[in-house]
């Protein structure tokens, strides 16, 4: 592609993230830096970045344990994740940022700036100095939409993409599968890294995080983080619905299925407080007030022998749905 096409807003150009500030050279802020580069096909590689060259579209890269470094062309690139500090150049707070790709998936930012020139985007992040973050080169996006105010706005004529922020509550088994065909499409973002872009985990946290997991391999990342008092539970919810798109269940409005239901029994329902939702396959979706409680989801997927997939539900509907389909011990009629 050419060139980037910004979704823009009546009252606001998305460059306006944060407010007019001189912008550093930006080949020399990525020189030098400990990245990791996420390639076309998807494959991660972490390394330092020798020399980054712009309008030459070109940089390169030494893989960790691996000399010398390597020329990659931006044409093979999706992006890079820088993961050291790099000199602040403006303290500001931060907006939602889209970044759309070419294959038609998206990734969730927070950014206090974004900065656009002839051969890609480069976003800075919020925190106690705005530091640059992340570089998308032109050639694998195909815009960026900036939210009007610190949350994402809706656009006239133009619904918010599911699984980019919380979104609205689904309230049909159809509006549910649509809302986990777009969350699994938008896992290439890990939790791990949605935690370190939000400043709520250092690199050093993370990395140590994957280690345990590596031993605990049935164990979810975000459970371990807050097992080790890293990570506050009610900040790993927010970044798991806002950055991962967690679908969201209006239980007051949605029926489940009744195969569904009938795959867990009453008194199981009850005490793990889950709502079987749909059956896809061999996946089933259930509602629960804590989509990270792992423990729970583990002893769901071992009870029906599926793989589970978490919808998150607020504490009074989904208690008021487990007394209408499992009430008295026993499974009602949806």
């Amino acid at each position: 592609m050419n060139a980037l096409h910004p979704r823009r807003e009546p009252t606001a150009p998305p460059r306006a993230a944060a407010e007019a500030a001189p912008v550093p050279a930006l080949d020399s802020l990525l020189t030098g830096t400990t990245a990791r580069v996420t390639m076309a096909d998807g494959k991660r590689v972490s390394g330092r970045v020798v020399k980054f060259d712009g309008p030459g579209r070109t940089l390169e890269f030494a893989w960790d344990g691996i000399n010398p470094a390597l020329p990659i062309a931006f044409s093979n690139l999706r992006a890079v994740e820088v993961l050291d500090s790099v000199e602040p150049f403006h303290r500001a707070g931060s907006r939602r940022c889209f970044v759309e790709f070419g294959d038609g998936t998206a990734l969730a930012l927070n950014a206090a700036m974004i900065a656009e020139c002839g051969y890609g985007l480069f976003v800075f992040g919020p925190g106690r100095g705005s530091r640059l973050r992340w570089f998308f080169p032109s050639e694998a996006i195909a815009g960026f939409t900036v939210a009007n105010t610190k949350t994402e706005v809706e656009e006239p004529g133009r619904r918010p993409r599911a699984g980019m922020g919380p979104g609205p509550e689904v309230c049909t088994l159809e509006q549910l599968r649509e809302a986990l065909e777009r969350h699994r499409m938008m896992r290439h973002l890990r939790i791990g890294d949605a935690l370190l872009q939000e400043g709520l985990i250092t690199v050093e946290q993370r990395d140590a995080a994957l280690a345990a997991q590596r031993s605990e391999c049935h164990k979810q990342l975000g459970a371990i983080l807050v097992e080790s008092g890293a990570l506050d539970p009610l900040q790993l919810r927010r970044v798991l619905v806002a950055q991962l798109g967690v679908p969201v269940a209006n239980l007051d409005r949605l029926v489940p299925e009744e195969a569904a239901l009938a795959l867990l029994p009453a008194e199981l329902a009850r005490d793990y407080r889950v709502l079987p939702l749909r059956r896809a396959g061999v996946r089933l979706a259930v509602a629960l007030e804590d989509p990270l409680d792992w423990a729970t989801l583990k002893a769901v997927e071992t009870i029906t022998n599926l793989k589970i997939d978490p919808v998150l539900a607020s504490r009074d509907p989904l208690d008021r749905a487990l007394r209408r389909y499992y009430a008295d011990g026993e499974r009602h009629a949806a």
